[in-house]
């Protein structure tokens, strides 16, 4: 069933195209400025329209049909129950990715004749990976937070339905989600926040590896402690040594290491029994 025509929404620029091209070829080569170009051509992806097999869909229906459903279930299913999250999360990622580029090829939803199937597997690619990166830092959190001995309710996150629920997880009546990366901040500019709170991660380029952290409702945060110092967002501190608080929106939101923050929720919840 071949890709028989490709219409690009209005508004795709030759810098959103170049960018789109350039997460294909060489991603970890984008540009601080590439990489807005590629996130503001992602957005304008999601409802060009594709034709396959005499169906007209946008590329975010096109993903849920032909990626989502057909690779999602297994690869959840394959992280869950190993032992080694992240490895085994990057080496199912990796396969699927191949799989994907093998089946644009086989069912020519890539064709050389028609070159705007360029941008269909590039936002397919971009959502698989982005999609597959959240699960398996979700299910990092999940295991974390399950032998700390924290209390929670997490959606299950083998049933389609549940993995788009509202809240990934419930803490004592506190709805919070878990975040891969701090992206969803430029998001909510025009959504807001709506969770009580976060657990996120931020690359530390110095030390070359991913440090959590948990933003969450002022209120939530007198709950279970209270101190804070301020901040201006988004200027970051190097380090959490103290929690720091900013606004956003029209709300106070505290900033916390995630293991400062595990531990007074652990407190909290110790003191509640």
């Amino acid at each position: 069933m071949p890709v028989t025509s490709i219409r690009l929404a209005a508004g795709l620029t030759e810098e959103h195209q170049l960018a789109l091209l350039k997460s294909i070829t060489n991603p970890f080569a984008l540009t601080s400025e590439e990489r807005r170009y590629l996130m503001d051509g992602i957005d304008l992806l999601r409802t060009c329209q594709v034709v396959v097999d005499d169906r007209n869909l946008t590329f975010a229906k096109f993903f849920e049909l032909f990626i989502d459903g057909v690779y999602t279930e297994k690869f959840i299913d394959a992280v869950l129950i190993s032992r080694q999250i992240y490895i085994e999360g990057q080496k199912q990622k990796k396969i699927v990715i191949a799989e994907i580029r093998a089946r644009f090829a086989d069912e020519q939803w890539f064709r050389q004749d028609l070159l705007d199937s360029r941008f269909l597997i590039a936002f397919c690619l971009y959502w698989w990976n982005s999609l597959a990166t959240g699960y398996i830092f979700e299910i990092e959190v999940f295991r974390d937070l399950q032998s700390s001995g924290i209390i929670f309710q997490a959606h299950d996150l083998r049933k389609r339905a549940e993995r788009f629920s509202f809240a990934d997880l419930t803490i004592s009546n506190w709805q919070g989600d878990v975040k891969s990366s701090t992206y969803f901040f430029y998001v909510a500019r025009s959504s807001g926040l709506l969770h009580d709170f976060y657990v996120t991660r931020y690359y530390d380029a110095v030390e070359r590896l991913y440090s959590w952290f948990v933003i969450l409702r002022l209120e939530y945060w007198n709950q279970i402690d209270g101190e804070t110092q301020s901040m201006i967002f988004p200027n970051w501190p190097d380090d959490f040594l103290q929690p720091v608080s900013f606004d956003f929106g029209d709300n106070k939101w505290v900033a916390v290491t995630y293991e400062v923050w595990k531990s007074k929720v652990l407190a909290f919840q110790e003191e509640g029994v």
